[in-house]
C-alpha cells in the first residue's frame, strides 16, 4: 500500500508540476521516495537525506504538526499519510500552520512497539525545529538502526546489535541474507487521541475513528457509481460488486482475510496481446539485463497495468473508506474472485489471455453490496461526425501531449535502413546482477550486438506510426548536478516519471486503437537506437530513444548530440512510438518552422559544431566530434554523433561514473573507463559498486544537461 501510494503521488506530483510550468512559473517535483542520500554528503551530516523532506514541508504547509516519532501527524488521519512536495516560484497563497490541538500526546505507543528499539537505544537526544514561532521537538534516532527491517529487509528476530551502522547491516545481510520488509511501526501503531479506537480481537493497534460512518441503509446507488467512474479513469474495462451471500458460496475463506467483509470489489484491466513478427524479447534485445526477463521497468505494458492496477485499487479504497466503509486492498486469490463474479468466462484463463493481457484487482469492504456488474468501461466514445484520425488526436491531446504526429510507416522503414548503417551490429554488454540488494555486485556479463528494427518487424502490415511527447518542467534540468543542492534527483524523477506517464498513454491508446479493430504496438524505442539508465525506479529508456523518430516526424530538430529538440520544451521531453496497421491520415503538431534558407534550417548543427559542451561534459566520453556523421531528417541534413555505447552504458546505465550523477547522492563509485571496454574489465568495475547504492543509482544525463540549448533558448 505504501508503495502503491508513493507512485500516486508521483503520479499526482509531476502533473501538478507540468501544469504550473505551462502557466509561466517554474516548478521542481521532489520524488516521494527512493532518492535519498544514505549517508552524510558535504556539509549535510544526515543518513537517509532528501532532497527535500516532505514531512518538514507537510508541517510546514500547516497540513498537521510532527510527533515524537518525527512524522507529520494530521487531524485527520494521525501518522497515517505520505506526502509529496513541489517547489516552486508561482506566487501562491499560503495556508496558515495547524494550531487547532495538539495531535502528538507522548503515548509511547511509537516507542513501544518499534521492534528495532529505535527510541530507546542510539538515540542522540532530541531534535528540535522551529517554524513560525512553533517549535517542534522528536527523536533523534539512528536512522540505521531504524531502517534494519523497514529498508534492509532483514529479519526482526536477530539480535539487533546494541551499536547499528552501515557497516554492521551489511555484515548481517552477508550472513542471513534478507527475510522481508516490515512496515514501521511507529506509524501502524500512531493516531491522536480523538482519533484511537480499541481494536479488540481484531487488531493489535487502535482503529481509526472515521469523520463518517456508513448507516445500516442499503448501499446508495450513488456509490456503485463512484467506485466504477473511479476505476474507469485507470482503463478498468469491468468492474463487479459482489454481496455477502456470494463470497460465502464461493469456497474463499475471506472473513480470515478481513473479519468485516460483508461485499467485494472486483475488477480487470486487459489488453490485446497484438502478436508481433519478431518475438518480444528480440524487439527489447538492446536494452533491459540480458537475462531473457521481460521485466515491468522494460515492458511499457506491464508498467502500466502494474500502475493501473494500484491505482485503481487504492482509490477505490479510499472511496469506500470516504463513504464510511471499512475495506481492504491489496487482496490475494484476485483470479479467484474474478471467477466468481463472472470477470472470468473461460474455465482454462490461460487460454483466455493467450491473447490478452489481463490484471484482476480485488477490494474487501463492509459494505453490504447488491451484486452488480458494470462492463465495457472502456468501449470508444468517438464524436461520429470525426474521422478515426481525428478522434485518436483528441485522445492524444487529452493526454496531454503538445508534441505528435502520424506518418506512414514507410517513412519509419526509410529511416532504420539509415540509422543500421551507422549503428547496426554495435557491440553491447547486458549485465544481470546474481547477488540481490544490499549484497557486493555479482555480474554475468552477456556480449551481444545491437540491432536496428523497423515498424515491419513489430506489426506485418504496419500503416502508420504516431510519436507523441510529454514533456517535464524545464528548471529540473537547469537545476541538476548545480551547488548548492547538486539537485540530481528531481531530474532522475522527471524523467522517469515522464517514462512512465509515456506508457499509461501509450497503453490507453494502443486500447483504443485495438477497440477500434486493429492492432497496436507500443515502443519506447522503435528503431532500437537508444539506451537504458540506472534510476531508483528500475533502468529506464534513455533519451536516446525515439528522438531521431521524432525528428523524422516532424516535431523537432536534432542536436548533434542526438536528442530531439523542440521549439517550446528544448529537450526536457520524451517520446513514445506506437506502430499500427491503422489506416490512419498523415498529421503534425506544432509544426517547427525551419524558415529561410540552407544555412538557417542548419543553424542547431552549426551552433553544436562550434559549441561541443556535450562532448565536454560526458564523463565517459561518449561522443566524439570525429565519429559525426550526415543525416537526412524530415527533409534537413543534420550532423549528428552517435554514442559510443559501451561507454555510454559504463556512465548512466552502470553508474560508474560520479560525475554522471551518482557521487551527488554519496555514493563511493568511481572507476575511470578504460581505453577499451571488455567483458572483463566491465566486471571489475561492476565488483566494486557502492554495495548499498547499486540498488538505487541515480544517473543524469550530461550530453543534455550541460547543453547551452536546453539552458538558454539559443534556438528559440
Amino acid at each position: 500500500i505504501q508503495y502503491i501510494m508513493n507512485c500516486k503521488l508521483d503520479y499526482i506530483a509531476i502533473r501538478i508540476a507540468k501544469l504550473i510550468d505551462t502557466l509561466g512559473y517554474n516548478a521542481i517535483p521532489i520524488a516521494s521516495s527512493n532518492i535519498w542520500r544514505y549517508r552524510g554528503f558535504m556539509d549535510l551530516d544526515a543518513n537517509f537525506a532528501p532532497d527535500m523532506s516532505h514531512i518538514y514541508a507537510a508541517t510546514c504547509a500547516g497540513l498537521g504538526q510532527l510527533g515524537w516519532h518525527g512524522l507529520t501527524m494530521t487531524p485527520e488521519y494521525g501518522a497515517w499519510n505520505r506526502f509529496i512536495s513541489i517547489i516552486t516560484d508561482a506566487p501562491l497563497c499560503a495556508t496558515p500552520m495547524y494550531e487547532d490541538m495538539k495531535l502528538c500526546d507522548m503515548c509511547g505507543e511509537c516507542i513501544k512497539h518499534c521492534p528495532t528499539d529505535a527510541y530507546r537505544k542510539e538515540v542522540n537526544g532530541v531534535k528540535t525545529i522551529e517554524v513560525e514561532g512553533r517549535t517542534f521537538r522528536f527523536a533523534n534516532k539512528n536512522l540505521w538502526r531504524c531502517a534494519w527491517g523497514e529498508h534492509f529487509d532483514l529479519d526482526l528476530d536477530l539480535e539487533i546489535p546494541e551499536v547499528v551502522n552501515e557497516e554492521v547491516i551489511l555484515e548481517n545481510i552477508r550472513k542471513y541474507g534478507r527475510r522481508g520488509g516490515e512496515m514501521g511501526c511507529c506509524l501502524k501503531y500512531c493516531l491522536p487521541e480523538h482519533l484511537r479506537q480499541d481494536g479488540g480481537e481484531f487488531t493489535s493497534t487502535y482503529i481509526r475513528k472515521k469523520h463518517a460512518y456508513a448507516s445500516d441503509l442499503p448501499v446508495h446507488r450513488r456509490l456503485y457509481d463512484d467506485i466504477a467512474s473511479c476505476a474507469q479513469r485507470y482503463s478498468v474495462d469491468n468492474i463487479a460488486f459482489l454481496d455477502e451471500e456470494t463470497l460465502n458460496s464461493s469456497g474463499i475463506d475471506y472473513k480470515n482475510v478481513f473479519s468485516p467483509a460483508k461485499g467485494a470489489v472486483v475488477y480487470s484491466i486487459s489488453i490485446k496481446n497484438t502478436k508481433t513478427v519478431l518475438p518480444a524479447i528480440e524487439l527489447i534485445n538492446n536494452h533491459g539485463r540480458g537475462d531473457g526477463v521481460i521485466d515491468e521497468s522494460i515492458s511499457p505494458v506491464k508498467r502500466a497495468l502494474s500502475l493501473f492496477n494500484g491505482f485503481a485499487n487504492l482509490d477505490i479504497t479510499r472511496t469506500l473508506e470516504n463513504a464510511g466503509f471499512q475495506a481492504l486492498n491489496s487482496v490475494n486469490d484476485a483470479e479467484k474472485y474474478a471467477e466468481i463474479a463472472g470477470l472470468i468466462t473461460n474455465e482454462d484463463s490461460q487460454a483466455e489471455t493467450e491473447d490478452e493481457i489481463v490484471v484482476y484487482g480485488v477490494v474487501l469492504t463492509s459494505a453490504s453490496f447488491k451484486r452488480t456488474i458494470f462492463t465495457g468501461l472502456q468501449e470508444p466514445s468517438d464524436n461520429p461526425r470525426m474521422s478515426i484520425t481525428e478522434n485518436l488526436l483528441n485522445q492524444i491531446r487529452e493526454e496531454g501531449s503538445e508534441y505528435y504526429a502520424i506518418v506512414p510507416a514507410e517513412r519509419m522503414e526509410a529511416l532504420s535502413e539509415k540509422i543500421a548503417s551507422v549503428k547496426e551490429g554495435e557491440k553491447l554488454f547486458l549485465v544481470r546482477d546474481k547477488n540481490p540488494p544490499f549484497r557486493e555486485y555479482a555480474p554475468q556479463v552477456r556480449e551481444d550486438q545491437r540491432r536496428i528494427y523497423k515498424p515491419s518487424d513489430y506489426l506485418n502490415n504496419a500503416k502508420s506510426v504516431i510519436i507523441f511527447s510529454l514533456h517535464f518542467p524545464g528548471k529540473v534540468t537547469e537545476m541538476a548536478l548545480k551547488p548548492p543542492a547538486y539537485a540530481v534527483g528531481p531530474y532522475v524523477f522527471a524523467t522517469y516519471q515522464t517514462n512512465f506517464e509515456l506508457a499509461l498513454s501509450g497503453f490507453k491508446i494502443c486500447k483504443y486503437l485495438q477497440d477500434k479493430g486493429y492492432n497496436a504496438v507500443m515502443t519506447p524505442d522503435l528503431t532500437g537506437i537508444g539506451g537504458d539508465i540506472g534510476s531508483p525506479r528500475g533502468l529506464l529508456y534513455d533519451a536516446f530513444c525515439n528522438s531521431l523518430e521524432a525528428v523524422e516526424a516532424g516535431l523537432g530538430r536534432l542536436a548533434a548530440n542526438g536528442i530531439c529538440y523542440t521549439q517550446k520544451y528544448g529537450m526536457n521531453q520524451r517520446f513514445m512510438a506506437i506502430i499500427t496497421d491503422a489506416p490512419l491520415e498523415q498529421f503534425r503538431s506544432n509544426e517547427e518552422q525551419f524558415k529561410g534558407d540552407e544555412t538557417e534550417e542548419n543553424k542547431i548543427t552549426a551552433y553544436c559544431e562550434e559549441c561541443r559542451k556535450c562532448i565536454d561534459a560526458c564523463p565517459a566520453q561518449a561522443l566524439k566530434w570525429e565519429n559525426a556523421v550526415d543525416i537526412e531528417l524530415n527533409g534537413v541534413t543534420y550532423k549528428w554523433i552517435p554514442t559510443i555505447g559501451l561507454r555510454c552504458d559504463w556512465a548512466k546505465k552502470y553508474a560508474l561514473c560520479g560525475e554522471e550523477g551518482s557521487k551527488y547522492t554519496g555514493s563511493t563509485t568511481e572507476v575511470p573507463v578504460p581505453e577499451r571496454i571488455d567483458s572483463d574489465n566491465l566486471s571489475t568495475a561492476l565488483k566494486t559498486s557502492d554495495i548499498v547504492l547499486k540498488f538505487r543509482p541515480t544517473t543524469a544525463e550530461r550530453c543534455i544537461i550541460d547543453c547551452p540549448l536546453n539552458l538558454g533558448g539559443v534556438l528559440r
